[in-house]
């Protein structure tokens, strides 16, 4: 799982969302402020966020060989093996902004951490995405009413400030498709008889939707 993320983001794919995250988040940061990648990964998406930066940064992760990664990527950060849903080890009021892509969340802790007038930014894949190949990739099916779901389950601690679309065509090889199986939820699963036989009928090149919503939380003082 972890190899098919590094294989498939450093092939580049999802640089537009890359790069439309790191301009959200360097617009909310101070020049010498501090970022948190809560569910941080390989570290790629906070790599692109605080390179050529003066930001400490901090990436939390539940998995070790993730981590690994993302230390070697990412030397600057501190970098620690911890489960997002449980209290974090930070300090009150000492971030400026919270990062999560694709990852759990913790509202009361993002809340805790960061300072006063602080943001938390969410990356959420909408109905849209990758909706060309999820049948055959056997991927998990995207929650109704995401946008919706996700502000009720920030509402006790964040109030929503802005959100941004992000969407662009992939095209992909067949083996691509299947890091993307690999790579996310789906990717715990055995791969099922059905699904390998959807993947090898795939065309050698398929143009595929990437489609996310950033969304920018501030805090209910």
């Amino acid at each position: 799982m972890v190899a098919a993320r590094q294989d498939f983001l450093d092939a580049g794919h999802y640089a537009p969302l890359m790069d439309a995250m790191s301009q959200t988040v360097r617009l909310l940061t101070p020049p010498t402020g501090t970022v948190l990648d809560a569910g941080t990964g390989t570290g790629a998406y906070l790599h692109r966020v605080v390179e050529k930066t003066s930001y400490e940064s901090i990436g939390l992760d539940i998995s070790k060989f993730a981590l690994r990664k993302a230390a070697r990527l990412n030397p600057n950060t501190l970098n620690l093996v911890w489960d997002v849903w449980r209290p974090l080890p930070v300090a009150a009021n000492s971030v400026d902004t919270v990062m999560v892509v694709f990852a759990p969340r913790n509202p009361a802790e993002f809340a805790r951490i960061l300072v006063p007038g602080g943001h938390l930014v969410v990356v959420v894949p909408t109905a849209a995405h990758l909706a060309e190949v999820a049948a055959a990739a056997g991927l998990l099916n995207h929650q109704e009413n995401k946008h919706q779901a996700l502000i009720d389950s920030l509402a006790t601690h964040f109030t929503i400030t802005e959100s941004t679309m992000v969407e662009f065509a992939m095209p992909l090889t067949p083996g691509q498709v299947s890091q993307l199986a690999l790579m996310g939820p789906a990717g715990h699963h055995e791969r099922s008889a059905e699904t390998t036989k959807a993947l090898a009928e795939l065309a050698p090149e398929t143009a595929v939707t990437a489609s996310f919503e950033i969304c920018v939380f501030m805090q209910i003082h």
